[in-house]
Parts: structure tokens; sequence; C-alpha cells
């Protein structure tokens, strides 16, 4: 089979050698210089029969001489790239088996010279068979094993192709073939080109659709020398199979890159191309070009594609140096869709560079672009962009998909603003499912103090979302509206709505000191109104007047048939602080609504009314958790610090409730047991420091810090490795404030740890202040 293969590539190879150079028919001795081992073969120029041209001689070579060896017919290889540098490249040779017998010979061709591939295989051929080696192999240009019979030479008679010898001139006295096979003296050819040039070009542009790539390369490099250069014909040769024939089909295209043709050629070609090498070629020549629609940075555009991802990655980053071409950028964002991160996220730092905001944009929602690329271009954007909406849809981005303390502070910047998009983007976490993002949103809302944002408020009361809160924040931006918006909002058609308005009326007439007489009106209507919400509301707003005119209208709703009024009527007795209407406080104690009696102990705690201790602290085992929590509250106000026993009894009060079978007095037991900088307080938080319930965890943990005695600090830093990241951000808050030295190891270590980039800003802030 090898030798059937050899055989086969005999004769391809005289093809090739017939149909692309001047050849003759010469005898040599045959093994002249074998002996001594000092001789390679060259093509030479010669004279034969007065006309000069190339055929293969022996050359001595006194540095392969003494007795042939494997070394030998190394040596003779390297005096042959020695002497022809310029044909050879870095072509090598590798000698394996026994010598001389079983010796296999292969010699790797330099790609890059590929185009001497034939002359490389011929005297190769007769240099190393002449030492003795049988044959030689040379992968990707010869099936098998070449041997010297595969090398021909030719007959004495000159014979020429047509392409050759055009222009006329070039060669006399020889036999021209033309390419239908017939032969004409080369006079004749030089009168046709006098009389008919074109027909001779046609001819020799004939020769482009050779099988031979000898010839097609030949020819090609040829015909600009003919004149009437036509450069349509070169375009087939853009995506034919061989390598070394593309190649020259873009170099003599080199002074056609403002050819439209053309280019739209290159860049089909380059679509196709499979040889990295060449594609890049491709590229650079189309980035030569003058027209916008193909000087877009192609060489670039290839290497964004390289399978070597580091190259890929410098490209995509070079191209955002290139500003003010559509193109880029639409390169860019589809390299964003690059599964090799390092040129992904490359491609979207440049997008960054080049302010594309909107592909930044529309790719976070885009799946085919990774969370971790999609993450910085929403960094990107919301740190670098100039527009308000971008940085507030990358805001949006990063509130919904990051995780801990940036999804807050992301809901914080989206406050920041101050656009009504971004406004209404916070609004809508009001109702997140989770808690953390539900209180970012809220404070950022009281915050932004827009009174727009009054009914997704009211929106999140009524889903009972956070309830308590939502409506102290809804108060707080009501109240800070000026005093027409506020009474024009007490007729607003929601009634969430216009029970802000009610309340906010009594502390914004406080703060301007009005004596606007539609303040009092309208919160009397409203103490008359039919929907307790309403009237509960006008009653809040009284008492903050704290006026013995509201107080009349205050005690005219004491047995409101509502409970939530009444309890709004305790809470707003609680603004009164001179012992007013105290019997109806102590009264309310017994109240058959469990609302309206927190509302009453609550009113008396604001009112540092000690006289019903013995109640309250009845009330601390009430069977409402509502009523527990507000005594709880009002006894650690209530209590007299000075009073160490009533202390100790209030503190191991508060410790038992810690266990109690509601969460909220649980809550509300560690929070007042925060009020404590007692060692015994510490001990009974401790029970929760651990506790199953993240709720509790934090509450735990945020009381320590606020008790701020030294023997918490060790519980508040085992917290440091809790698995919940707003437990450890309560954690490191609570040391900030314990401020003890002996909690720097524990941050150091957490730094080290930590995977939250703002958690360990925060820890490194933290261990400047202890």
């Amino acid at each position: 089979m090898q030798k059937e293969r050899a055989k086969t590539y005999g004769a391809k190879i005289r093809r090739q050698l017939l149909s692309g150079m001047v050849v003759v028919a010469m005898a040599w001795p045959a093994a002249a210089f074998a002996q001594g081992g000092s001789v390679r073969y060259s093509y030479e120029k010669i004279e034969i029969g007065g006309q000069a041209d190339w055929v293969l001689v022996p050359i001595g070579e006194a540095t392969a001489s003494g007795k042939v060896s494997a070394q030998t017919v190394e040596k003779a290889f390297d005096g042959l790239k020695r002497a022809k540098r310029a044909t050879y490249g870095k072509s090598t040779l590798k000698l394996s088996g026994k010598f001389p017998d079983k010796a296999k010979a292969v010699v790797t061709i330099d790609p890059q010279y590929s185009r001497y591939a034939l002359i490389i295989i011929a005297e190769t051929v007769y240099t190393l068979t002449e030492l003795g080696i049988q044959g030689v192999e040379f992968p990707g240009h010869a099936e098998g094993v070449v041997a010297r019979k595969d090398v021909p030479f030719s007959a004495y008679t000159l014979t020429v192709p047509l392409w050759k010898v055009l222009p006329p001139g070039k060669v006399t006295g020889a036999q021209i073939q033309m390419p239908d096979g017939t032969l004409l003296p080369s006079k004749e050819i030089d009168a046709r080109w006098k009389s008919d040039s074109a027909g001779l070009r046609a001819l020799a542009y004939g020769y482009l659709n050779s099988d031979d790539v000898f010839t097609v390369v030949s020819v090609a490099r040829m015909l600009p020398s003919l004149g009437s250069f036509q450069p349509d014909a070169m375009i087939p040769l853009l995506e034919n199979p061989a390598r070394q024939i593309r190649q020259v089909a873009l170099e003599v295209l080199k002074d056609q890159t403002n050819n439209d043709k053309v280019l739209a050629a290159v860049v089909v070609a380059l679509s196709k191309e499979q040889d990295e090498e060449m594609a890049l070629d491709f590229a650079t020549y189309l980035g030569q070009a003058k027209q916008p629609e193909y000087n877009v940075h192609q060489q670039y555009f290839f290497l964004t594609r390289s399978k070597d991802e580091k190259v890929a990655a410098k490209a995509a980053e070079k191209l955002g140096e290139r500003s003010g071409d559509a193109g880029v950028v639409t390169h860019l964002r589809a390299a964003l869709e690059d599964k090799r991160e390092l040129v992904a996220k490359a491609a979207a730092t440049s997008l960054g560079k080049l302010k594309a905001d909107n592909e930044r944009i529309e790719a976070l929602s885009s799946d085919k672009v990774s969370a971790a690329v999609r993450t910085q271009l929403a960094e990107d954007v919301a740190t670098g962009s100039k527009d308000p909406a971008s940085q507030g849809a990358a805001l949006l981005y990063l509130a919904k998909n990051s995780g801990g303390s940036r999804s807050l502070s992301a809901i914080e910047s989206l406050g920041a603003l101050k656009t009504d998009s971004a406004r209404k983007s916070v609004e809508a976490f009001l109702k997140d499912p989770l808690p953390e993002r539900r209180e970012a949103a809220r404070k950022t809302l009281q915050t932004v103090g827009n009174i727009d944002s009054i009914s997704p408020i009211a929106d999140a009361i009524r889903a009972n979302t956070d309830a308590v809160l939502m409506e102290e924040t809804g108060y707080e931006i009501m109240a800070a509206q000026s005093m027409d918006t506020i009474i024009s909002s007490t007729s607003n058609r929601d009634n969430l709505v216009q029970r802000l308005a009610f309340r906010a009326l009594g502390a914004r007439a406080v703060m301007d000191k009005s004596k606007d007489k539609r303040v009092v009106d309208t919160l009397e209507s409203g103490t008359k109104h039919k929907d307790p919400l309403i009237r509960g509301a006008a009653a809040r707003a009284m008492g903050t007047l704290a006026t013995a005119e509201s107080l009349k209208v205050l005690v005219g709703m004491v047995d409101d048939k509502s409970a939530p009024v009444r309890r709004d009527v305790a809470l707003a007795l609680g603004n009164y602080k001179n012992g007013e209407q105290i019997d109806v406080l102590v009264k309310y104690l017994d109240d058959n609504s469990p609302e309206v009696i927190s509302g009453a102990i609550d009113a008396m705690e604001q009112r540092q009314e000690a006289l019903s201790w013995k109640k309250i602290w009845s009330l601390a085992e009430h069977s409402d958790a509502g009523v527990r929590a507000s005594a709880l509250r009002a006894l650690t106000t209530l209590v007299d610090r000075q009073d160490k026993e009533a202390v100790r009894q209030v503190v191991s009060l508060l410790g038992g409730a810690v266990t109690d079978k509601a969460q909220l007095v649980q809550l509300e037991a560690l929070a007042q047991l925060g009020r404590f900088n007692d060692e015994m307080a510490v001990t009974s938080i401790a029970i929760r420091v651990s506790a199953e319930e993240k709720e509790l965890r934090l509450a735990a943990i945020r009381a320590l810090g606020t008790a701020g005695h030294p023997s918490g600090t060790p519980l508040v830093v085992r917290a440091l490795d809790d698995s919940d990241l707003q437990v450890r951000r309560a954690a490191v808050q609570a040391l900030g404030k314990l401020k003890d030295s002996s909690a720097k190891p524990g941050l150091q270590k957490r730094v080290e740890l930590e995977q939250d980039a703002g958690l360990v800003e925060l820890i490194r802030e933290t261990l400047k202040t202890i």
C-alpha cells in the first residue's frame, strides 16, 4: 500500500513539475559522490541551448564528507537549509530506525514556505537518497514515501507553458505549450501579443482554473504584470481549498482594499476560514478598507473568536478603544454571550468604555449571557453611566439578583436617583418575599419622601406586609408634605391614604406652628367620620396637637364603639404629660380589647406614668402576645434604674420572656434586655444567639451590641460565622458598638473568609474603630 501511495505521488509530482517549470533531460552519474557523502542537490540556473533555466544539479559539500551515517544525513539536510534559507525556512528533518537500510526520514516543511514544497521535495529526496536513505516522507505534501524515481528529469527540448512567457520577450528559441496542448514557437507568441494581447491575457487567466497549486500560484502572481488586471478573477481563489492559493490571492489583491466586490468576498471567505492564521490575514485586509461597513476592525473581530482565550479577551479589550463605530458595539454585544468568562467580561468592560448603555442593559435580560457577566454589566452601568434611566435599570437588576448587602444598597441607590421610574422600582420591593428588602425599600422611600409613594405603601398595608412599620413610613412621608397637600389628601378616595393624611395633619401643624383653622376643622370632621380608620387617625392627630381644645375632642371619643379607635385615643392621650385623663388610660387597661389595653400601656410608657406599675406587671402574663410585648416594653422604661432590686426583677422577667410561646414577645424581650448593661441581661440574651429562627438570632445579636457589656463580645464573635449574611452583618455592627479589642482576631479571620464585598468593607472599617 505504501509503495502504491508513493507511486501515485510520483505521478502527481511529475505533473506538477512539468506544468510548473521548464525542465530538461540530463544524465548525471548515479551515486557519483556517495562514497564521501559530500553531496547535496540543488536547483540552479544553468545555460541550456542558449537559454537560462533552472534544473536539478549535484553540488559538492565538504561539510558532509566522511563516513556516511545518520549524522552525515542530518548535516547534509542542514547544508541544504543553510544554502537556501529563503526556500526552507524552519523545515525540519527527523530520522528514526536503523541506518541506512531501515532508516525512516521525515521532512516537515515550514508552513510559511510551503510554496517551495516541490523544490524542497526534489532537493531533499535526491540528496538523502544519494546518502543511502531509500525515500523520504513529507507529511501534508505527499502521500507515503517519495523516492528518487518519483522526481523526474525531462527532455532536452525546451518546452515552456504559455503563462511562463507572458508578457513576451522572456524566452526565445523555445516551444510554447498552449492551454489546449498545442505547441507554438515563441516568436509566434510575440506576434500574437502585439495583435491580440487581450486574447492571450484571457488564456493566461484560464490557468487559474488549474488543479495544480503551483500553476495557480505562479499565474496569480504574474497576472498583474500583464496589464488590465481583473480582480474579479481572483475572488473565487479566496475560497480555494489550498491555503497557499488563498494566501496568494489575497496578496495579489493588496491594492483592492476599496473595491466593494472584493471586500464583500473577503468577508464571506473570513466567515468560512478554518485556518486561524489565514483568517487573521483576511481580517487584517478588511481592516485596511476605508468603507465603514468593512472597516469595522475585523482583525479584532476575528481575534475575539480565537481558540486562545487570552488572545480573544485581549482583542475584546482592544475593541473598547474603537469608539464611534456601531459595528464594534454590535460585535462586543455578541461577545458577551461567549462561553469563556474571560472573553465575555472583557467585552463587558469594553462596552463600558464605549458607553454602550443600551446594549449593556439589553444584555441584562438575556439568559445567553452568564450571571457573572450580567452582574459586571450592571455594576459598570450603575457606577459609571451618566444616564439615570440606565443606572436605574442596572440597579434594579442588582437589587433583584444580588445577595446580601449589595441588594440592599442597590435599593438605596435607586432611591437616590430621584427619578419616577427608580422610585417605582423601589416601591415594588415593598411586597418582596425577603423582609430585609422590604425594610430597605421602606426606609429608602421614607428618605425620598415622595407623596406618590403613599398609594403603594397603602397597598402594602392592605397586604399586611409589615403593616405597622409601613403605616409609620407613610405617616412620615405624608407629614413631610405641605399643609395644602395633606389637607387635600384627607379627601383621597383610598381610606388608607386618608388615614395617613389625617394622622400627618397634626404633626405638620405642630412643625409649622400653624394656627390655620382648617387643621382643627378638618381633624374634628375626621373624628366623626363613619370609617373607624379615619376616626382613629384624626384622634391620633388631635393628640399630636396636645391642646386643651383637642383634648376636649378626645374625651368625646373615649367610648367609641370601635376598638381600633379607642386604641388610637389611648395613643393620642400619650402626648399629654401632666396627668390629663389618666383615669381613661387606667380604665383602658381593663378593656375587653387587647389592642386597646396595649395602646393604654404604650401611652403610659410615653407619659412615664408609673402609678399603674403593678397592673402593667400583671399584664406581662396576659393571654394576648401584643399586650405582653407592650407590658415588657413599658416596664423596662418605667423601672427606676437606681432601684437595683427592681431592675433585677425586670431583667429576670425579660429573661423568662425570651422563651415565650409567641415570637413577637421573644423579640420584644430581647430588644428590652439590650437596654441593660448588665451581665444577667447578657446571660438571658445568650439563649437566643443560636436560635433556629433568623429573626431571633438577629434580635439577640443587636441586643448584645446595644447592651454594651463586654461579656457579650465572645457571643457576638461566634455569630460572625453564622450561615446568614444578615446575621453576620448584625454581628459586625454589634462589635462596632461594643468596641472591645478582644474581637479583633475574630474580625480579621472573617475578612479572609467573607465572600460579600460590602461586608468585608464594613469589617475593615470596624477594625479601625476598635
